[in-house]
Protein backbone atom coordinates (compact mmCIF):
# COMPACT_ATOMS: atom_id res chain seq x y z
CA UNK A 1 0.00 0.00 0.00
CA UNK A 2 1.67 3.32 -0.96
CA UNK A 3 2.37 6.09 1.65
CA UNK A 4 -0.24 8.69 1.49
CA UNK A 5 0.42 11.01 4.09
CA UNK A 6 2.86 14.02 3.75
CA UNK A 7 6.50 13.50 3.74
CA UNK A 8 9.48 15.51 6.90
CA UNK A 9 12.65 15.97 6.18
CA UNK A 10 15.37 12.72 6.61
CA UNK A 11 12.36 10.37 7.15
CA UNK A 12 13.43 7.21 5.25
CA UNK A 13 11.19 5.34 3.12
CA UNK A 14 10.51 1.94 1.14
CA UNK A 15 10.21 2.73 -2.39
CA UNK A 16 8.51 1.05 -5.47
CA UNK A 17 11.29 1.18 -8.58
CA UNK A 18 9.48 -0.49 -10.58
CA UNK A 19 6.36 1.48 -10.91
CA UNK A 20 5.26 -0.32 -14.41
CA UNK A 21 3.77 -3.18 -12.62
CA UNK A 22 0.28 -2.36 -12.16
CA UNK A 23 -1.05 -0.25 -14.87
CA UNK A 24 -2.16 2.59 -12.60
CA UNK A 25 0.97 3.17 -11.25
CA UNK A 26 2.65 2.81 -14.50
CA UNK A 27 5.29 5.92 -15.17
CA UNK A 28 4.92 7.04 -10.95
CA UNK A 29 7.26 6.29 -8.26
CA UNK A 30 5.65 5.79 -4.75
CA UNK A 31 6.52 5.76 -1.16
CA UNK A 32 5.38 2.66 0.06
CA UNK A 33 6.17 2.60 4.16
CA UNK A 34 8.19 5.01 6.45
CA UNK A 35 11.13 2.56 7.94
CA UNK A 36 12.98 5.17 10.16
CA UNK A 37 14.19 8.74 10.75
CA UNK A 38 17.87 9.61 9.62
CA UNK A 39 18.94 11.45 12.95
CA UNK A 40 23.04 11.27 12.97
CA UNK A 41 23.64 15.18 11.64
CA UNK A 42 27.21 14.21 10.30
CA UNK A 43 25.38 11.67 7.82
CA UNK A 44 23.06 14.63 6.84
CA UNK A 45 25.68 17.28 6.30
CA UNK A 46 27.53 14.47 3.45
CA UNK A 47 24.30 13.34 2.06
CA UNK A 48 23.12 17.56 1.70
CA UNK A 49 26.72 18.00 0.44
CA UNK A 50 27.25 15.06 -2.09
CA UNK A 51 23.50 15.82 -3.60
CA UNK A 52 24.38 19.93 -4.20
CA UNK A 53 27.50 18.94 -5.53
CA UNK A 54 25.88 16.18 -7.80
CA UNK A 55 24.14 19.07 -9.08
CA UNK A 56 26.70 21.28 -9.52
CA UNK A 57 25.48 23.67 -7.13
CA UNK A 58 28.18 25.91 -5.21
CA UNK A 59 26.90 26.46 -1.63
CA UNK A 60 28.69 28.88 1.19
CA UNK A 61 27.61 28.04 4.25
CA UNK A 62 26.51 30.92 6.77
CA UNK A 63 28.83 31.54 9.20
CA UNK A 64 27.40 31.65 12.65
Amino acid sequence: MAHLGSVRRWEIYWVDLEPSVGGEQVGKRRLLERTGVLEDESIQIDLENRLLEHLGIDFEAEEP
